[in-house]
Protein backbone atom coordinates (compact mmCIF):
# COMPACT_ATOMS: atom_id res chain seq x y z
CA UNK A 1 0.00 0.00 0.00
CA UNK A 2 1.40 3.43 -1.17
CA UNK A 3 0.91 6.33 1.52
CA UNK A 4 -0.06 9.46 0.55
CA UNK A 5 1.16 12.79 2.18
CA UNK A 6 -1.70 15.31 3.42
CA UNK A 7 -0.76 19.07 3.49
CA UNK A 8 -1.44 20.13 6.93
CA UNK A 9 -0.29 23.54 7.17
CA UNK A 10 2.24 26.25 6.38
CA UNK A 11 4.06 28.99 8.31
CA UNK A 12 6.00 31.67 7.61
CA UNK A 13 8.57 32.69 9.66
CA UNK A 14 11.53 35.61 10.13
CA UNK A 15 14.83 34.07 11.70
CA UNK A 16 17.53 36.29 13.29
CA UNK A 17 19.99 33.94 14.60
CA UNK A 18 20.59 31.29 11.83
CA UNK A 19 18.66 28.72 14.23
CA UNK A 20 15.33 26.96 13.79
CA UNK A 21 13.39 24.64 16.41
CA UNK A 22 10.42 22.64 15.81
CA UNK A 23 9.17 21.70 18.84
CA UNK A 24 5.74 21.26 20.86
CA UNK A 25 3.91 24.44 22.82
CA UNK A 26 4.73 23.14 26.26
CA UNK A 27 8.95 22.63 25.59
CA UNK A 28 10.95 24.85 28.01
CA UNK A 29 12.52 26.27 24.78
CA UNK A 30 8.87 27.85 23.38
CA UNK A 31 9.52 30.67 25.61
CA UNK A 32 11.25 34.25 25.37
CA UNK A 33 13.51 33.55 28.86
CA UNK A 34 14.98 30.57 27.14
CA UNK A 35 15.86 32.68 24.11
CA UNK A 36 16.74 35.41 26.37
CA UNK A 37 19.78 33.71 27.71
CA UNK A 38 21.19 33.65 24.31
CA UNK A 39 24.63 31.55 23.35
CA UNK A 40 25.70 31.30 27.38
CA UNK A 41 27.16 27.58 28.06
CA UNK A 42 23.93 26.86 30.11
CA UNK A 43 21.47 27.43 26.70
CA UNK A 44 23.60 25.07 24.55
CA UNK A 45 23.30 22.59 27.11
CA UNK A 46 19.58 23.01 27.62
CA UNK A 47 19.63 22.92 23.65
CA UNK A 48 21.91 19.65 23.76
CA UNK A 49 19.45 17.91 26.29
CA UNK A 50 15.80 18.79 24.93
CA UNK A 51 17.32 17.70 21.27
CA UNK A 52 18.47 13.97 22.81
CA UNK A 53 15.44 13.84 24.62
CA UNK A 54 13.00 14.49 21.16
CA UNK A 55 12.09 17.53 22.34
CA UNK A 56 12.89 19.53 19.76
CA UNK A 57 14.39 19.56 16.45
CA UNK A 58 16.77 22.10 15.74
CA UNK A 59 18.53 22.77 12.48
CA UNK A 60 20.81 25.75 11.10
CA UNK A 61 20.48 27.99 8.33
CA UNK A 62 22.75 29.89 6.75
CA UNK A 63 21.18 33.25 6.41
CA UNK A 64 18.68 35.10 8.19
CA UNK A 65 15.49 36.49 6.49
CA UNK A 66 11.65 34.83 6.28
CA UNK A 67 11.43 31.25 5.50
CA UNK A 68 7.92 29.48 4.29
CA UNK A 69 8.17 25.68 5.41
CA UNK A 70 5.11 23.59 4.48
CA UNK A 71 4.19 20.60 6.60
CA UNK A 72 2.88 17.17 5.36
CA UNK A 73 1.86 14.26 6.99
CA UNK A 74 2.01 10.50 6.37
CA UNK A 75 4.64 9.50 3.50
CA UNK A 76 8.00 10.46 4.42
CA UNK A 77 9.68 9.73 1.72
CA UNK A 78 11.50 12.84 -0.30
CA UNK A 79 9.85 15.42 -2.60
CA UNK A 80 10.91 14.58 -6.08
CA UNK A 81 12.88 16.60 -8.18
CA UNK A 82 13.78 19.16 -5.05
CA UNK A 83 17.09 20.00 -4.85
CA UNK A 84 17.24 20.45 -1.16
CA UNK A 85 19.80 18.72 2.03
CA UNK A 86 17.67 16.05 4.10
CA UNK A 87 17.67 16.31 7.59
CA UNK A 88 15.70 13.08 9.52
CA UNK A 89 14.82 13.58 13.27
CA UNK A 90 12.47 12.17 15.55
CA UNK A 91 10.26 14.83 17.87
CA UNK A 92 8.04 14.36 21.04
CA UNK A 93 4.85 16.54 21.01
CA UNK A 94 2.83 15.81 24.08
CA UNK A 95 -0.08 18.29 23.69
CA UNK A 96 0.43 17.90 19.46
CA UNK A 97 0.66 21.54 19.28
CA UNK A 98 3.61 22.08 17.03
CA UNK A 99 5.38 25.17 16.89
CA UNK A 100 8.05 26.64 14.94
CA UNK A 101 10.33 28.88 17.15
CA UNK A 102 13.37 31.15 15.68
CA UNK A 103 15.50 33.10 18.43
CA UNK A 104 13.59 36.03 17.09
CA UNK A 105 10.05 35.03 16.73
CA UNK A 106 7.31 31.98 17.70
CA UNK A 107 4.67 30.62 15.35
CA UNK A 108 2.28 28.02 16.06
CA UNK A 109 1.80 25.73 12.95
CA UNK A 110 -0.49 22.92 13.86
CA UNK A 111 -2.45 20.74 15.86
CA UNK A 112 -1.70 16.94 15.72
CA UNK A 113 -2.65 13.79 17.74
CA UNK A 114 0.00 14.03 20.56
CA UNK A 115 2.72 11.24 20.48
CA UNK A 116 6.17 10.78 19.18
CA UNK A 117 6.69 11.08 15.23
CA UNK A 118 9.17 10.43 13.12
CA UNK A 119 9.89 13.74 10.31
CA UNK A 120 12.58 14.84 8.11
CA UNK A 121 13.12 18.87 6.73
CA UNK A 122 13.57 19.01 3.28
CA UNK A 123 15.85 22.12 3.15
CA UNK A 124 16.55 24.30 -0.24
CA UNK A 125 19.79 26.77 0.29
CA UNK A 126 18.83 28.35 -3.11
CA UNK A 127 15.44 30.27 -2.03
CA UNK A 128 16.98 30.81 1.78
CA UNK A 129 19.18 32.61 -0.14
CA UNK A 130 17.07 34.34 -2.56
CA UNK A 131 14.56 34.86 0.61
CA UNK A 132 17.54 35.97 3.09
CA UNK A 133 16.73 40.03 2.21
CA UNK A 134 13.25 39.89 3.02
CA UNK A 135 12.91 41.54 6.48
CA UNK A 136 8.80 40.41 7.81
CA UNK A 137 6.64 37.88 6.80
CA UNK A 138 4.10 40.48 4.72
CA UNK A 139 7.18 40.95 2.27
CA UNK A 140 7.35 36.93 1.39
CA UNK A 141 6.26 37.00 -2.12
CA UNK A 142 3.13 34.52 -2.74
CA UNK A 143 3.84 32.90 -5.72
CA UNK A 144 7.29 31.25 -4.06
CA UNK A 145 8.54 29.10 -2.02
CA UNK A 146 8.35 27.13 0.10
CA UNK A 147 11.94 26.89 1.80
CA UNK A 148 11.40 24.16 3.74
CA UNK A 149 8.91 21.15 3.70
CA UNK A 150 8.38 19.19 6.40
CA UNK A 151 7.06 15.66 6.56
CA UNK A 152 5.33 13.33 9.74
CA UNK A 153 5.12 10.15 10.89
CA UNK A 154 3.31 9.31 14.13
CA UNK A 155 5.43 6.23 15.26
CA UNK A 156 3.83 6.25 18.81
Amino acid sequence: MVQVSEAIGSALITSLGCTVFLLDASSPANSDEFWARGQAELFLADVALLTESHDLFQWIIILDGTFRIDFFKGDLRPTPARNTRRFPFVLRLPTGLLVLRSPTASVTVLRVEPGLYEGALEWDYALESRHSNIESVDEYPSDEGPDGVVRLKRIA
